[in-house]
């Protein structure tokens, strides 16, 4: 029996055996995203993105809420000390026929004090008109100095795309 190597064996068929395909970089994304760990990674990733995008819209409400807040104040603040000045004034005013007059010993220098004191800290060097203003907060504030921090406020108001409206059902 003579052992020829050059003579292919023919007893058991032969297969060709071609290489494995190389699988693409998505293939494998989605392979491993079928196992298990993948699924938890991709949940895992999908719900911190929920859970973050919530926070950021509550810290935006939140924000909302203050700004609204001190926009509110500001008006107020700014209105109840017109306010007090309307009411000396109208506690002075006199109207005889088409005519107003300033009551007995209301003087000239007691209006033009009364008009400066708008503009002047309540309390504080002001001989007639604001006595008191609403809020702590603003009560080192002249009226100058509350519009213009007012024009502040609004302007940021707008910057964030709010109509600077506040009603009930949409600020609080």
């Amino acid at each position: 029996m003579t052992n020829n190597t050059d003579t292919p064996n023919t007893d058991t068929p032969q297969v060709p055996v071609s290489p494995l395909p190389a699988r693409g970089l998505l293939e494998q994304f989605l392979v491993f995203i079928n196992t298990p760990i993948g699924v938890w990674l991709l949940t895992s990733g999908f719900i911190g993105l929920i859970v973050w995008q919530y926070q950021q819209h509550q810290q935006y409400m939140q924000e909302r809420a203050v700004r609204m807040q001190t926009i509110a104040h500001l008006n107020a603040e700014i209105t109840g000390r017109i306010s007090q000045f309307g009411t000396w004034a109208r506690n002075n005013l006199i109207q005889s026929s088409n005519t107003y007059s300033f009551k007995q010993g209301i003087t000239e220098t007691t209006v033009i004090d009364a008009i400066k004191g708008l503009d002047s800290v309540p309390g504080k060097d002001n001989k007639v008109g604001i006595a008191f203003g609403l809020f702590p907060e603003n009560s080192q504030q002249t009226l100058f100095a509350l519009y213009i921090e007012l024009n502040i406020r609004t302007s940021e108001q707008k910057e964030f795309g709010d109509d600077g409206l506040c009603t009930s059902d949409r600020c609080f």
